[in-house]
């Protein structure tokens, strides 16, 4: 496992692999950047994206955006709080609750705050994208915070499924699910 990446994921398989490169086959000769959570998977979906869509680019990790990631305020609060609740109960406890704050962990809203904050999408060249990659729990408090609307667990994030930023004329929307809506807060 190389460096910086976290060892208890699982690898993808070989459909994995297969729809990763398909992805950034999609966004071929679009792609200006790919940053990827420090997870094993994440790196080897990051890495599957820039093969198919032809990005000669380096991969930037960072930790924000795997686990414990950007949602964890206190870790030793939070470590116990995951440990004794679990991690999928507390993510969609988060997400279907987005204004709320377990103990140790931040909000949806300020966590996805920070991350949007993170996002560099403002310097992105007219035409061409920036791929974030991430794992389902951080993904679905992210659009939770954003959207300011709870994910429930019937509608939870599925393998490779992401959503959609962009700004227009200075304003942000999101696209997720096939909803398009405007994005205010504080980012």
């Amino acid at each position: 496992v190389p460096h910086g990446m976290s060892k208890q994921q699982t690898p993808l398989t070989k459909m994995g692999k297969r729809s990763a490169y398909g992805l950034g086959d999609l966004l071929h000769g679009r792609v200006s950047d790919i940053t990827t959570s420090n997870m094993y998977s994440c790196v080897e979906t990051a890495l599957g994206i820039s093969m198919g869509a032809g990005y000669t680019g380096r991969l930037r990790t960072n930790p924000e955006w795997g686990l414990p990631g950007v949602f964890v305020e206190d870790r030793e609060r939070a470590a116990r709080l995951l440990r004794d609740k679990g991690v999928i109960w507390t993510y969609q406890y988060m997400a279907g609750n987005p204004q709320a704050a377990l103990p140790g962990m931040r909000s949806c809203f300020h966590g996805s705050a920070i991350l949007v904050r993170d996002l560099h999408f403002f310097k992105i060249p007219k035409g061409e994208v920036a791929v974030y990659v991430t794992h389902d729990s951080l993904l679905s408090c992210l659009i939770a915070g954003i959207t300011r609307r709870p994910i429930l667990p019937r509608n939870w994030p599925a393998y490779l499924e992401g959503f959609v930023l962009w700004v227009d004329d200075w304003k942000m929307a999101v696209a997720n699910r096939g909803i398009c809506l405007p994005v205010s807060g504080p980012f």
